[in-house]
């Protein structure tokens, strides 16, 4: 039905740097991109159209949002509505309605709202009931390289406290281990997003200072496994430790932390007299 929606945008790098990162995730691809006229587009991974195009206002005016107006992307699972929702935040945008369940549309429509950083209005949701869809019948394979770039955004999610895009790509009913889980949820497992998201958020209410440096991912793409090793300053104490993560057809499924020693950071050194 539609040929292509068109937004405006007073920046292409900007646009571009917003929009790539969510459409790459719900499986779009670029179309062209053209600095001069000052537009760019993306069009779905196995079709020509439609066409998603951001660009600048053909009367040369500032573009500006539609009051009412709304572009709705569709996903193919839910674990993909929390993570372009993540990028979103991330690249610049803001929230209008955070991912979750919205029955007065329908029993299974799972969405969230954002806009984008010129202040157009998008939604990104899925109309399919839990554990049904396509993402739930064709597992998807993750390259090295895909894994690689999860962990290095897991590291740089916690890094700035955003509990939300670290649990983003979990699935629903994922578990997660954990030792520190015992001393703060008084279990050291955790089973569904709800159990896992208020776990990390109470941990990060107990911790001032939080730095994680990623040493290495270690990757099996048969078996859609992987290791996040690096090292977590908390407060006073640095220690290395290993994230493992098991990939499925609904995103991550399993979770488990492993921790070295904590080491008290040593205090830092007096400085020197200048008149000795």
């Amino acid at each position: 039905m539609f040929s292509h929606i068109y937004l405006g945008a007073n920046g292409l790098a900007r646009a571009e740097a917003f929009y790539g990162p969510i459409l790459e995730r719900l499986g779009w691809r670029p179309r062209f991109s053209d600095p001069v006229v000052g537009w760019a587009a993306w069009q779905p991974a196995d079709a020509d159209r439609p066409l998603l195009i951001v660009g600048r206002p053909y009367d040369g005016r500032p573009a500006s949002p539609a009051n009412g107006g709304m572009v709705a992307l569709l996903s193919p699972d839910r674990p993909t509505v929390d993570a372009v929702f993540a990028l979103a935040l991330a690249a610049g945008g803001t929230s209008e309605g955070a991912p979750g369940l919205r029955p007065q549309y329908h029993a299974d429509y799972y969405g969230a709202y954002f806009r984008d950083p010129e202040g157009n209005k998008l939604c990104v949701c899925c109309h399919d009931a839990l554990g049904e869809g396509p993402a739930a019948r064709v597992s998807p394979i993750l390259s090295r390289e895909q894994m690689v770039r999860h962990g290095e955004e897991w590291i740089d999610a916690w890094n700035r406290r955003d509990a939300e895009a670290v649990l983003a790509g979990f699935a629903e009913d994922a578990t997660f281990r954990s030792p520190m889980a015992a001393r703060i949820a008084g279990t050291d497992q955790l089973k569904g997003k709800m159990q896992i998201r208020a776990y990390w958020q109470a941990a990060l209410d107990r911790i001032s200072y939080l730095h994680f440096r990623l040493i290495g991912v270690v990757c099996d793409e048969i078996a859609q496994a992987m290791v996040i090793h690096y090292e977590a300053e908390l407060d006073a104490s640095v220690m290395r430790a290993c994230e493992i993560f098991q990939f499925g057809p609904g995103g991550k499924v399993a979770g488990e932390a492993l921790y070295g020693h904590a080491a008290e950071r040593p205090a830092p050194s007096p400085p020197s007299d200048p008149a000795s």
